[in-house]
């Protein structure tokens, strides 16, 4: 469990370096970070899940692209998939919402500063490549 508590502490100095230090906690080793205009998220959930070992990111875009039909919005989300190598988009079918995840086992190693800071920059590349498609002018 040692390497929870260093995991957390890492995780704890990236979002202080990064500026997305936060107070809002949704769970215990999970922080919210709210995003405003401009941004292609609205909010990101990341932390770390003592349990299963992992590093976790769930970030949600500003809503799915309007004037899209839902079935069209949803190939949208497969082709953005199709040749992810890490974390996946999904929709939500009633409100729309798409949503980017991904999650990286660290197990009982230690987990990096600098993994965390190359999954946060590579997981925020695919949205910013995906975002106008998914998320239309929302974010513009």
């Amino acid at each position: 469990m040692d390497n929870i508590v260093r995991a957390r502490e890492a995780l704890q100095r990236v979002l202080v370096e990064i500026g997305w230090a936060s107070r809002d906690t949704v769970a215990p080793m999970r922080h919210r970070i709210v995003f405003g205009p401009g941004a292609p998220v609205s909010e990101v959930i990341i932390g770390i899940d003592a349990r299963a070992q992992l590093f976790l990111l769930l970030a949600s875009l500003r809503r799915g692209a309007e004037g899209v039909a839902q079935p069209d919005l949803l190939r949208l989300v497969n082709r953005a998939n199709w040749d992810l190598m890490l974390g996946n988009f999904e929709m939500q079918e009633q409100t729309r919402a798409v949503r980017f995840r991904c999650a990286v086992h660290f197990g009982d190693d230690d987990l990096s500063e600098s993994a965390i800071r190359r999954t946060i920059a590579t997981a925020m590349g695919l949205i910013e490549t995906h975002a106008e498609a998914l998320a239309g002018e929302a974010f513009a």
